[in-house]
């Protein structure tokens, strides 16, 4: 009997303390949330002035930053990571060059060796670094094998370290990578890739798009 009158008084201690623990967490969690959102800010205001961009600020979420290059809208967000998933940055470009292939890559990782050894099938570019580091896809082959030329190998191996997936499916390309990136040079070869892309979508637009 008197251990449970000592837990019925302490009770309501116990619920304001409870919520004092929680208002704390949430308190920090916003204030490092803000610092974040500040320094993401800083960066893509960089970048904007360097390419002709409007960074779109919001009271609590982060920033995102849009620009036009050769007739293209190139838009850069982010996704907060969660439970399950981790964060990651995004760079959308929207473009009217009517791509009628889809085409997927994405960095090579264990479980992907595992799949590959049990028969999952990838494109081969004939670049063994290349091949070694990412898995490609496509539902052409022969288009994809010239999309993918040297110059976009090389840039996709600059970025390797973001774990970069790509994903190109008619007027849209997806780059995304993991984190929130706060180095203004992993978003300049985020952006130079992407560009690429587009100059080499062009550039095979006439042969493959009417296929």
């Amino acid at each position: 009997m008197y251990q449970q009158v000592t837990y019925i008084e302490y009770l309501p201690f116990l619920s304001v303390l409870s919520i004092l623990v929680i208002a704390l967490v949430l308190v920090t969690f916003l204030i490092l949330m803000n610092r974040r959102r500040k320094r993401l800010i800083q960066v893509l205001q960089r970048i904007a002035e360097k390419r002709g961009g409007e960074v779109t600020r919001y009271p609590i979420i982060y920033p995102s930053l849009q620009f036009n290059h050769d007739g293209a809208k190139l838009v850069i967000r982010f996704k907060p990571g969660s439970r399950y998933s981790p964060p990651k940055t995004t760079l959308y470009v929207f473009h009217d060059l009517s791509l009628n292939h889809e085409v997927i890559v994405y960095r090579e990782t264990t479980l992907s060796r595992i799949a590959k050894a049990f028969g999952m099938k990838d494109i081969q570019m004939g670049s063994e670094e290349f091949d070694n580091k990412f898995i490609v896809k496509g539902d052409d082959e022969y288009f994809t094998y010239n999309l993918l030329d040297y110059e976009i190998q090389e840039k996709l191996i600059g970025i390797w370290h973001l774990a970069p997936c790509v994903y190109l499916s008619q007027n849209l390309v997806d780059i995304t990578v993991l984190g929130l990136l706060e180095k203004e040079e992993d978003y300049d070869m985020m952006i130079d890739l992407a560009i690429a892309l587009l100059s080499r979508i062009k550039e095979l637009g006439q042969t493959f798009t009417t296929s």
